[in-house]
């Protein structure tokens, strides 16, 4: 009833995002608002500004020239821990900002439309905008490339999604990439690392994937920001840095990543993890701290939250939070979803309603 109610709100006053709802699943969109302390706010929109700036001035190396557009779509995610604000993921391929905005507006906080569209002017080129994603029809956030299509549309852009593999992306002014083959090692993105060869922008690319949300760039992170800001972002390892007896022996209260790949995929918690496992790890995995997220109770019942600090070179664009249980990618629990993040009165707390 919420979302239908939301619904035909945002049709009469947001037409301009109107485009992809009658396919929004009601367990992708939250009707509980999350609110943050203002501590709390400041720590986690101040940190993803300077590590949007300081993450391209040390960038790693890559086989990747570096290109001179941005990337559109970028966040900075973040659990609420008791510890404070911690850094989780960073992401040059984040879904939900046009949610966050809508929400944002629905609930009188403006909306991040003007943002939005200077991520699209940097750019550069006019003309056909392709969104492309392998198979996007059968992807659980369609939706959203029907609102960004569209919303592209009322811009007086021209924009349409597409197929990773189809040939309308070669005479695209540009593409925006939503394929989650970051570096383009499937055949499925011949196409993208043909558009590339050929000189065109395609955002996100995978110099920005190196460069900013590669698992590898958490290790030695710290070191690249002010001591202030160590305590908010994890401690990195490299599984190779100890002995597998080692790891085994340290293994409860631990995180360990794959270094390449997007989601929980491939990840595994220490205290549930088997010796076989561990012994086929390979040594490029990552090795975080385990960090439990604070929980909120709702009319639909308790949920963990994360929140996401949206960025476009260097400036904070939107702040959301995603509600969920279990793995935050799941969204199959009524209730969860995106969600509005609000800077609340409260000192050093939180609350969702």
């Amino acid at each position: 009833m919420w979302l239908e109610s939301l619904t035909n709100w945002v049709t009469t006053h947001q037409p301009q995002w109107s485009g992809g709802w009658s396919g929004l699943s009601p367990l992708m969109v939250s009707p509980h608002r999350v609110m943050v302390s203002p501590s709390e706010w400041d720590v986690m929109t101040q940190l993803a500004m300077v590590l949007d700036t300081v993450l391209p001035q040390h960038p790693p190396p890559t086989p990747w020239p570096a290109v001179s557009w941005p990337a559109v779509f970028t966040s900075y995610d973040f659990y609420l821990t008791d510890q404070g604000p911690q850094l989780i993921e960073i992401n040059t391929n984040a879904a939900g900002l046009p949610l966050v905005s809508v929400l944002s507006a629905y609930y009188g906080m403006g909306n991040a439309d003007a943002a939005i569209r200077a991520m699209f002017n940097s750019m550069g080129p006019a003309g056909y905008i392709a969104i492309a994603d392998d198979q996007p029809k059968e992807q659980k956030t369609y939706f959203e490339f029907e609102m960004i299509r569209d919303w592209l549309n009322v811009q007086g852009w021209e924009a349409g999604i597409h197929d990773v593999r189809d040939p309308v992306l070669d005479d695209a002014a540009w593409v925006y990439n939503r394929y989650c083959d970051f570096e383009w090692r499937t055949e499925a993105s011949a196409r993208l690392r043909s558009c590339d060869q050929r000189g065109m922008r395609v955002s996100p690319h995978p110099w920005h994937y190196v460069t900013l949300a590669h698992k590898s760039r958490l290790v030695g992170l710290r070191e690249m920001v002010a001591p202030d800001w160590w305590p908010h972002i994890p401690e990195t390892r490299w599984f190779s840095a100890h002995p597998k007896d080692e790891w085994w022996g340290m293994r409860r209260g631990l995180f360990f990543k794959p270094v390449s790949g997007f989601g929980s995929r491939g990840v595994y918690r220490g205290d549930g993890m088997s010796r076989k496992v561990m012994d086929k790890m390979p040594a490029d995995t990552v090795v975080q701290p385990f960090l439990v997220p604070r929980t909120v109770d709702t009319p639909d019942g308790p949920f963990k939250t994360d929140v996401r600090v949206y960025v476009h070179q260097g400036v904070v664009v939107a702040v959301g939070a995603r509600l969920f249980r279990g793995q935050v990618t799941n969204a199959q629990t009524m209730g969860g979803g995106f969600s509005v993040c609000i800077k609340g009165s409260v000192a050093d707390g939180w609350s969702a309603g």
